[in-house]
């Protein structure tokens, strides 16, 4: 169980630096695109567009960062047993879910794998817990007894 929550852990961290790799370019793109805009002009309509090209551009990439970010820090968490890592990551990975079909897949792996009691066992343990111990259920009731044997 520890290596598949590692694995959940290890697919976050890839997944969420892709996001913010997707960010930067974002950002160099649409910051290329506002000096392209204001330098090739001498139309003074193409200087007051630049800014508002930049700050779009900076607003959907830091929307984009903000979206990988949480996958990066709770991908390392899971890595390292921590124990609030498994509820923030099973809210991660329901909000991975719409982004198909990559993020629905590792989504439904993260919730398969985090929605587990054994997961639980390890992670509240910190990693501590060497093997799985399933709850041990309820004794049966107990039969009544028989009745008294008569002479």
């Amino acid at each position: 169980m520890k290596d598949q929550i590692k694995l959940v852990g290890i697919l976050n961290i890839v997944w969420g630096s892709i996001s913010l790799l997707f960010a930067l370019a974002i950002l160099m793109g649409m910051s290329a695109i506002a000096a392209i805009v204001s330098g090739s002009s001498s139309d003074p309509d193409a200087a007051k567009a630049a800014p508002i090209v930049a700050a779009v551009g900076f607003f959907i990439a830091i929307v984009v960062a903000l979206i990988g970010l949480p996958a990066v820090i709770g991908g390392w968490a899971l890595v390292n047993l921590k124990p609030w890592s498994r509820i923030f990551m099973i809210v991660i990975s329901v909000l991975h879910l719409p982004n198909i079909p990559f993020g629905t897949a590792l989504g439904v792996f993260g919730l398969v794998v985090l929605l587990k009691e054994e997961a639980r066992v390890v992670l509240d343990s910190g990693g501590r817990a060497p093997y799985y111990v399933p709850p041990v259920p309820p004794p049966p009731p107990l039969a009544p007894p028989p009745p008294p044997a008569s002479y």
